[in-house]
């Protein structure tokens, strides 16, 4: 057939063709016909009536996989009749689909979608270059995590800040969702401190920058200590050297002022950042910090280089600073782990390489070997 036909006349011979006995190709026919609709961009105004008025009886008879194909296939048509795109969209579900995420449709239609539409008519709005600060509102009041990671993907969706402090909130129970915030562009470093714990090194660093640049006032950290800080930094300090590590995870919750579950967060964290910021907050002084550095497992302890930035972060970082910080970190963080099993003789077993169960003499002759290659301590 000659590309160059109009639409009207391709459509009347393929109607003589159908016309056959006892020969039903309605199915094929529609599937030529939108076949053929969309190889050309622009059409002829009676040409785009005959093709809405055809398509619309050859739909009414078919399947609903039949449906859905034509719906994925004409939605992307700037020329689709507007009567089809409405047809699709009150049909719903997989059918409406399509035509959420890419045809032109209305904002009242979306946000409905957005509202009360299945969850993947609201992942297809989600995606939506267009979208309107009331649908972007009502996407991110949907309970589906997908909803709201598709929402976060989309770098057009104009997200208010409050509706991003409500996401990083819902971002609690869920690392990808948190992951898809921090990639997003133009959000300034300060907002993103809630989702600390799931930044890289590069972005880690900017978050404390920003918060650093916030908090303008006099060190808070070189304040005399109260008497309940030093309580709870001597009940840190002789957890560490036992090493009792649930003594120590309990004892840095109490002096934060936070659960256990979060300062176990705030602990695991393989690169050590947020337990830098956690001392700080309690007005760690630089040689408690190193003595946790190095005795928090290989990753850390092993490396001369990690153990001396991370107790330089702690003493640089002002203690207004890091409690904001960690308030932030512990409000955004995810459900905790369990915790190691423990050994037949009660004692915590050693996982991902740190070894919890040596003894006072041990650790003490850890420190000071390390501390004797750290350049100053």
């Amino acid at each position: 057939m000659d590309h160059d036909d109009d639409l009207r006349g391709s459509l009347e011979r393929l109607v003589r063709l159908g016309r056959t006995p006892d020969v039903d190709i309605r199915p094929v026919l529609l599937r030529v016909l939108v076949d053929m609709f969309v190889r050309r961009s622009h059409h002829a105004p009676g040409d785009l009536l005959q093709f809405d008025d055809m398509i619309g009886r050859l739909l009414d008879d078919a399947d609903g996989e039949v449906r859905r194909s034509v719906a994925e296939t004409l939605a992307g048509h700037p020329a689709t009749p507007t009567r089809l795109l409405k047809r699709f969209l009150a049909e719903g579900g997989d059918i409406a689909v399509p035509v959420l995420a890419r045809a032109e449709v209305g904002t009242g239609a979306l946000t409905q979608a957005a509202d009360w539409g299945t969850t993947a008519m609201a992942v297809a709005v989600a995606g939506r270059p267009d979208l309107r600060p009331e649908t972007v509102e009502s996407l991110a009041g949907r309970p589906e995590p997908e909803v709201l990671r598709a929402l976060a993907q989309n770098a057009a969706a104009p997200l208010a800040a409050g509706t991003f402090a409500y996401l990083v909130r819902r971002a609690r129970d869920d690392e990808a969702l948190g992951r898809a915030l921090l990639e997003r562009d133009g959000l300034p470093p300060a907002s993103q401190a809630p989702l600390f714990l799931l930044a890289d090194s590069a972005r880690r660093a900017a978050i404390l920058l920003a918060a650093r640049r916030e908090d303008l006032a006099p060190d808070e950290r070189r304040r005399p200590q109260t008497a309940e800080d030093v309580v709870a930094l001597e009940r840190v300090e002789r957890a560490i050297m036992a090493p009792d590590r649930d003594g120590f995870d309990t004892a840095l919750a109490v002096a934060l002022n936070v659960r256990v579950e979060d300062a176990w967060r705030l602990i695991d964290d393989p690169r050590g950042e947020p337990l830098a910021v956690a001392l700080a907050a309690i007005g760690a002084s630089p040689e408690l910090a190193a003595r946790v550095f190095i005795l928090s497992g290989p990753a850390i302890g092993h490396s001369v280089m990690a153990v001396r930035n991370l107790t330089a972060l702690v003493e640089g970082l002002p203690r207004r600073t890091a409690l904001r910080l960690v308030g932030a970190m512990t409000q955004a963080a995810s459900r905790a782990q369990r915790r190691p099993p423990a050994d037949q003789d009660g004692r915590p077993r050693v996982e991902d390489g740190r070894s919890v169960a040596r003894s006072r003499e041990r650790a003490e002759d850890i420190v000071a070997a390390a501390q004797r290659r750290i350049r100053g301590f």
